[in-house]
């Protein structure tokens, strides 16, 4: 394992989101702003972006194709500005578009509209080339969307070819919307919840993250274990600690060009590959192995195109390349 170098961040920064695009990386932390993190070969730096007051608090990042960086913060609403010049930025709160000013997710769809996730406000549809915004805290078959924090979405295709929207909460488990053609929710298609009698539901209502791999199969990490979710019957695969992980709390995903998916949790990191044979299909890595902290922070990852994974703990980063065996560790002090 190659020995790790140092990127030393501000004494009390905790990562709390990650963008990446255009081979550009973004940091949001949580009461330091936002920090684009600069890689040139070995060379390692970074850039902060100033921000005021509750804007330093970072609880979602998303790059968009056309280099627009979307901050969602705790309590200054949303937050966006091209790359290339931070220092104009649009801002949006509920005084002009939002139902609520703490955004704790941003998705973007092929339509390049923009999904936020509220606290408690429910989901917003946004439309950057009409401006307009469509809030949604309930829904047509019984959907309260502003029952608990929205923390992440991401879109599908169901047999019909029809777009679906999946909404993951943290306490109401995973929802479904079906979208019309435009693209805009119309009614529950289907919750997903824990049932301790039913061993195929999903392991826990609260979930941190999920991940689609190159097979196109769905893993969705929450407080309680990793689950593999097979869309068609809507059963859940459940992996523990039990089962290699490090911890049961699974806190992000990220894959390698090798389809090896790596699990960050409170205690740890693994290497999980359930094609593989059982003996080496998930290998533990943690402080001995030069990790920054084993406490790695909810939904903070990226893949990017030098092949690099990049996933956020409390004490820095963890950045390595799977394919050269060789980890490079970031110090925030």
């Amino acid at each position: 394992m190659a020995q790790p170098s140092a990127l030393h961040l501000p004494e009390d920064v905790s990562i709390n989101s990650m963008a990446y695009a255009n081979d550009r990386l973004w940091a949001g932390s949580f009461g330091q702003g936002i920090f684009e993190i600069i890689r040139n070969k070995d060379q390692i730096s970074y850039r902060k972006i100033p921000l005021n007051g509750q804007a330093n608090f970072i609880h979602a990042l998303h790059a968009d194709k056309k280099g627009n960086i979307w901050a969602g913060t705790r309590g200054e609403g949303l937050l966006v500005f091209k790359a290339d010049n931070p220092a104009q930025r649009k801002q949006y709160t509920d005084a002009n578009g939002l139902s609520h000013n703490y955004i704790m997710s941003i998705g973007e769809d092929e339509r390049g509209v923009m999904w936020l996730g509220t606290w408690a406000g429910g989901l917003i549809r946004h439309d950057p080339e009409t401006g307009s915004f469509n809030i949604y805290k309930t829904i047509k078959g019984g959907g309260n969307l502003a029952q608990f924090p929205i923390v992440l979405t991401f879109e599908y295709k169901n047999e019909a070819g029809k777009p679906v929207l999946c909404v993951g909460t943290r306490g109401g488990g995973l929802l479904e919307l079906e979208l019309d053609k435009a693209g805009f929710p119309q009614k529950l298609l289907r919750k997903s919840t824990n049932n301790p009698t039913q061993n195929q539901t999903i392991s826990s209502n609260f979930i941190n993250c999920y991940w689609k791999d190159v097979f196109g199969r769905t893993w969705i990490g929450t407080e309680d274990g990793l689950n593999l979710w097979n869309q068609k019957t809507n059963s859940y695969k459940h992996f523990f600690k039990a089962d290699g992980l490090p911890d049961d709390i699974i806190q992000s995903l990220a894959e390698d060009e090798n389809g090896n998916l790596w699990v960050s949790s409170t205690k740890g990191v693994s290497r999980f590959s359930p094609e593989r044979s059982k003996k080496d299909y998930c290998r533990v890595y943690d402080l001995q192995d030069g990790l920054p902290s084993n406490f790695f922070n909810s939904n903070v990852s990226c893949y990017t195109q030098d092949r690099y994974v990049f996933l956020a703990a409390t004490m820095g980063f963890y950045i390595f390349n799977p394919t050269k065996s060789a980890t490079t560790r970031w110090h925030q002090r």
